[in-house]
């Protein structure tokens, strides 16, 4: 145990920044709004979409009343007033168009499951609402006139759909491309003879629950956008209601989910855009409530639909910044540059591995293995110094009997007979600050990761939400009210691995305090850990169980206690000259004891 008052200083700041790191990872608590609207309007066409109007409806062809066509404002369709739908298949999704409003009715993804074992259904018309502001009219309300018919395309077939609309000799035309094995989906729109200057897209939306566990899917969801330089995403409070005007500009917009989202791209960009995220914590029949009001420079556009799921590498190559939706790192500035690791050694690691094994708990034990290898000089620093301590121990040992209770002067006196064996205490600790980043990086990476998604491993039915093996009738704070057996074996590893790597160390009343404080960062850890996807604890757990595995293999058979005892021997004979470090800390040590002594002087007169 290193006992000097600086290196405990180090080691308190340490396992702060762990807690309110960790902390941060955890569910907040949302600033629940009064208003009971889910999202606010101007007219009809953008009127609040409730929560209990949610509903699955069936393909079917309706007929559009004569009084429902009366706020048409004379825009006409020639080709009656029925409402159809259009289905166009590729390899990766079903696209369900409806030539009322000439929109997408859904899209169901054919290679992705909800948590209910249902297909993904995304965009859907029964809770969403996507239409053009024609001033008179809303396109969302108007029965369209349609060229194309249902198809399936293959490879790099392609397949348009056709839309338009007309009052007297002004019209509007809306243009659907899709590509046989893309999430992608050209979108072109073209509004002629009109008096307005701008197109206006009022788009909103009803996020219904993916995945089991709706409290962490809440955490990842909200409405992000992509800035004119196509380098900052920027996106609406995780955790509360926010409403925000955007006149600056924006390359896209994305109504993002934990591993899905609907993103919709402007090739020349959106002019300007009202936003707003709402949802209140104790509803929990919807993630979260969307409603936007964009602007395109111009009467004409080039659109881009994105609907699928949030895959990095496949995002990646698509080449429009939607990567950027990804959460490689934690959104602080002081730890946004730990997503180097997840981007140029993480991924590729994980891409690597994925393409000669399909089981994803063998992929993550590789993966722990190799970067623990890879890790293993700086380990093995630790490792040496913890023997070194223990061949130190009687030298220490005799130092806390002289000066008992007297802290400050045993600290002073371990650092010199440390310093004169030339054991280098920042040798272990700087190892360890050393692998934080990367721990940070694998957090941020197991949460984000879709390829995790309904991937099971031993008892874990979905590494990509925890692994609860109970339910408790009561809810725990921050526990929660399930059990997860990944983290509770975590946590017992850490202890053991506490236990083991403290029972050779030289005591002293300081120390001991210590030890009650590395025996309470495990707890903490499995309290914070509890609601976590069962991969990263998982993770936690090899790399408690290859610690362990190395420091006893390496403290055993490539550590001799006798070479470490020589090694000092020979230092202490040879000493060599302070650096200007152990010289700055003999310095602060002799004004503490200076300071000490002249106090002590003062109380006695």
């Amino acid at each position: 145990m290193l006992k000097d008052k600086n290196t405990l200083v180090g080691i308190a700041l340490i396992a702060l920044t762990t807690l309110l790191f960790f902390f941060y990872l955890k569910n907040r608590p949302a600033v629940v709004a009064p208003p009971t609207e889910a999202l606010s309007s101007k007219d009809s066409a953008h009127a609040p979409i409730q929560a209990d109007a949610i509903a699955t409806t069936a393909v079917q062809t309706a007929t559009i009343a004569d009084t429902a066509r009366s706020s048409n404002a004379g825009w006409v369709a020639n080709q009656g007033n029925e409402e159809k739908l259009t289905m166009v298949e590729n390899s990766l999704m079903k696209v369900y168009f409806s030539n009322k409003g000439g929109r997408i009715s859904k899209i169901e993804l054919k290679e992705h499951e909800s948590y209910k074992e249902t297909k993904v259904i995304l965009f859907d018309q029964a809770n969403s609402k996507f239409g053009f502001n024609l001033g008179d009219a809303n396109t969302q309300d108007l029965i369209f006139d349609q060229e194309g018919n249902a198809t399936v395309i293959k490879d790099k077939d392609l397949a348009t759909i056709k839309f338009h609309v007309h009052k007297g000799n002004e019209t509007f035309q809306q243009v659907y491309t899709l590509t046989g094995n893309s999430y992608l989906i050209d979108y072109k729109i073209a509004h002629n003879g009109g008096t307005a200057k701008n197109l206006t897209i009022n788009w909103s939306e009803v996020v219904k629950q993916q995945e089991a566990d709706v409290t962490r899917e809440r955490m990842y969801s909200s409405i992000y956008y992509l800035d004119p330089n196509e380098k900052n995403i920027q996106y609406l409070s995780l955790s509360e209601t926010e409403e925000k005007n955007v006149d600056k500009g924006f390359r896209w917009i994305s109504f993002k989910q934990q591993f899905f989202n609907s993103l919709l791209i402007a090739k020349n960009g959106f002019k300007q855009g009202k936003m707003k995220s709402y949802f209140m914590k104790d509803d929990t029949a919807y993630v979260k409530k969307y409603s936007t009001e964009l602007q395109i420079e111009g009467t004409t556009a080039d659109l881009q639909f994105y609907i699928g799921p949030n895959s990095y590498n496949l995002l990646k190559q698509l080449d429009f910044g939607g990567e950027k939706l990804i959460p490689l790192s934690p959104d602080f500035v002081l730890m946004r540059w730990t997503k180097v690791f997840n981007e140029y050694f993480i991924i590729p690691l994980f891409n690597f591995l994925s393409q000669f094994f399909s089981n994803y708990g063998i992929i993550i034990l590789i993966m722990t293995l190799f970067i623990k290898t890879l890790l293993l000089p700086l380990s093995y620093k630790t490792f040496k110094l913890g023997v070194a301590t223990k061949v130190l121990q009687p030298e220490l040992n005799e130092i806390r009997k002289k000066y008992g209770d007297d802290q400050q002067k045993f600290a002073q006196e371990q650092m010199k007979v440390m310093s004169a064996a030339g054991v280098s205490q920042m040798s272990g600790c700087l190892p360890a600050l050393l692998q934080v980043p990367l721990l940070i990086a694998m957090v941020n990476f197991f949460p984000a990761s879709i390829e995790l998604r309904h991937e099971s491993f031993l008892w874990a039915k979905d590494l990509s939400t925890f692994d609860s093996i109970g339910t408790l009738p009561f809810n725990i704070p921050l526990f929660g009210n399930h059990i997860s057996l990944f983290t509770i074996l975590m946590t017992i590893t850490q202890i053991g691995m506490t236990w083991y790597m403290q029972k050779n160390q030289p005591s002293s009343p300081m120390a001991d305090q210590m030890k009650y404080m590395t025996y309470f960062m495990p707890v903490m850890l499995m309290f914070m850990f509890n609601g976590f996807p069962a991969a990263m604890t998982y993770y936690y757990l090899l790399q408690n169980v290859i610690s362990m595995a190395q420091q006893f293999l390496v403290t055993k058979y490539f550590i001799s206690e006798e070479a470490v005892r020589a090694e000092i021997e020979a230092h202490k004979k040879t000493p060599k000259k302070k650096s200007a470090f152990q010289q700055k800390m003999d310095d602060i040590m002799a004004q503490a004891e200076e300071a000490k002594k002249v106090q002590q002087n003062s109380k006695k007169k």
